[in-house]
């Protein structure tokens, strides 16, 4: 009896093998909303979208790639190494990298004296104030006394000025139909043009919703007109990004930022610029160490740089 159970064991065993080694790059993916779709939109860790389907600032450190299998990233400047935020020209010190932030989605990402711009993701030196006039087109925020860099539902712009998908203030367009709105549509209670786009607020005809703004649609009936991106044939238009519920078209592969680009083959490391080869293509994109070549790292940027 007891070697029969024993039997019984090992042949579950064998049609369930452990899975070892890196997770696939699909387990980890997060998808940023299928164009043309109902699916949310993404957030991230700096100040809440405004508008009708705006876009948040760029989170913390390397994002999360979208798509199944190794990615392709254009090639980033070699990180800067630190041991202190004196070292990084305005930007925090990534204690865990020891290396120089590049960009910012929150304060702590800054050097002291230096404010984050959530709408560009730059550290900037803060601009005194008293009133909105040296912060235009933002507000001064007297709380501080210095302007503010970026606006928000909570976060508004200066007087006459409207806040957009990305978190800019824009003098508004005034409008009675969609003409003069550029790709999005007219708010017609209001009397201005949009400034972002979402599955509620979709874009003025002949565009796509892409991440919160519109963008020139290109017809299709297939993907061969659509650049590596595949064709949404429902609405005849070919898609603009990629994530993991949407991939790329045949022989391309989705990448950093929703990017589709041409696969590269390899048969090992050195094929790779510094990044490893998986399953015959190479990465450029990193999210740990184990995903560069022999002598290189994963800098906070997801970028593989020399030790």
């Amino acid at each position: 009896g007891a070697l029969a159970l024993l039997a019984l064991a090992a042949a579950c065993s064998d049609r369930n093998p452990a899975v070892t080694g890196d997770a696939t790059l699909s387990d980890r993916a997060i998808g940023e909303g299928k164009i043309g779709s109902d699916a949310p939109l993404p957030v991230g860790d700096g100040p809440f979208p405004v508008g009708d389907g705006p876009t948040p600032p760029v989170g913390d450190g390397p994002k999360p790639p979208p798509g199944d299998g190794p990615i392709l990233k254009p090639d980033l400047p070699p990180a800067t190494q630190c041991t202190s935020a004196a070292q990084c020209s305005g930007y925090a010190c990534n204690t865990q990298t020891q290396t120089c932030r590049t960009t910012c989605s929150q304060a702590s990402h800054c050097a002291l004296g230096f404010t984050c711009n959530y709408a560009t993701g730059k550290c900037v030196k803060p601009v005194s104030c008293s009133d909105p006039t040296p912060c235009l087109p933002y507000a001064c925020d007297v709380a501080t006394g210095q302007c503010r860099t970026y606006c928000s539902a909570q976060v508004p712009c200066a007087a006459t000025y409207i806040c957009t998908a990305q978190g800019t203030c824009v003098k508004p367009i005034p409008c009675t139909d969609n003409t003069p709105c550029l790709g999005y549509t007219c708010s017609t209670g209001q009397g201005v043009c949009r400034t972002s786009c979402s599955s509620q607020t979709p874009c003025a005809q002949g565009y796509l919703c892409d991440d919160g703004t519109c963008v020139k649609a290109i017809p299709c009936t297939n993907d061969a007109p659509c650049s590596g991106y595949t064709c949404n044939t429902q609405q005849q238009a070919c898609r603009t990004s990629c994530n993991q519920w949407t991939p790329c078209a045949q022989g391309y592969i989705c990448g950093a930022g929703g990017v589709c680009s041409k696969a590269v083959t390899c048969t090992t490391d050195a094929q790779c610029n510094g990044y490893d080869c998986q399953n015959g293509t190479c990465r450029v994109f990193c999210m740990m160490n184990q995903h560069c070549a022999q002598n290189y790292h994963c800098d906070n940027q997801g970028a593989c740089v020399p030790n």
